[in-house]
């Protein structure tokens, strides 16, 4: 009876551990296994969806971080020119950030220039930007939804 115990809590210990990995965590694999079986536990692991890969962290760079700062300073006061020269430095000294090309399509739609907020927007997308909520909401991005390929490129996953 204690060996079946013991197996019992060391099967659910080892799908928590697979359940850390995907959407429905840890806790909720061992509560599950320990609570319905282990076999029930492994089958809701399963089926459960994985975690989406964590992006690296990048070492800020203070320069283009200050530009960035300018540029949000600038875009806030509606100066898009200022904004967008300032992160077009930015993503030249620190290019790899998913949000500064967010920032910049962003920019380029209140410039009304389509082909590069199109381009931008890809390359966050490309980058690991997963905020799709945002891409069909901010208000930066008005003018880009209103062009008639947005719907296209959105449902071709932000690729032209």
């Amino acid at each position: 009876m204690i060996i079946g115990i013991i197996i019992w809590i060391v099967l659910c210990i080892i799908l928590a551990n697979a359940g850390s990995k995907r959407k429905i965590g840890a806790a909720g694999a061992f509560f599950i296994s320990f609570l319905l079986s282990p076999l029930i536990g492994f089958i809701v692991v399963m089926v459960s969806d994985p975690l989406p890969p964590k992006q690296p962290v990048q070492p800020i760079n203070k320069k283009a971080q200050e530009l960035k700062d300018q540029a949000t300073s600038s875009y806030k006061a509606k100066d898009y020119q200022v904004a967008l020269e300032n992160m077009k430095e930015a993503i030249k000294i620190d290019p790899g950030h998913s949000y500064d090309h967010f920032n910049i399509a962003c920019i380029y739609s209140k410039l009304e220039n389509k082909e590069h907020s199109f381009k931008h927007l890809q390359r966050a997308v490309e980058l690991g930007y997963n905020k799709f909520e945002n891409i069909n909401s901010s208000p930066g991005l008005d003018f880009l939804r209103k062009q008639p390929e947005f719907e296209d490129f959105a449902l071709n996953g932000y690729k032209k």
